[in-house]
């Protein structure tokens, strides 16, 4: 069961990536090293979050784990962070009230 969820998890991050490189290309964004660099952070998030979900061992990289950290802390700092702690907790509703 594990290597389907390993699996999943790739494929899942695989998706993301595709949608953020398609908006890229509609909006004309050049993919250079400093983008390609953004993906594989952005990857790498994404398949952390499934692997720690499912429950798959891996080593955390200690430079993504900072960067989590001092984000957490920008926002904390920002005026609207109650709105968009409130917006991520209630995605579903908000998606539907304000995206479709």
């Amino acid at each position: 069961m594990k290597n389907d969820e390993l699996l999943n998890s790739e494929l899942k991050a695989i998706e993301v990536l595709d949608f953020i490189l398609k908006q890229y290309d509609l909006e004309n964004i050049d993919r250079n090293l400093e983008v390609c660099s953004e993906l594989v952070i952005i990857c790498k998030l994404i398949m952390q979050r499934y692997k720690t979900k499912y429950d798959i061992s891996f080593k955390k990289n200690q430079n993504i784990e900072k960067a989590k950290q001092q984000v957490i802390k920008e926002i904390k700092k920002d005026k609207t962070y109650s709105n968009v702690l409130e917006i991520i907790k209630n995605y579903r509703n908000y998606k539907k009230k304000h995206l479709n």
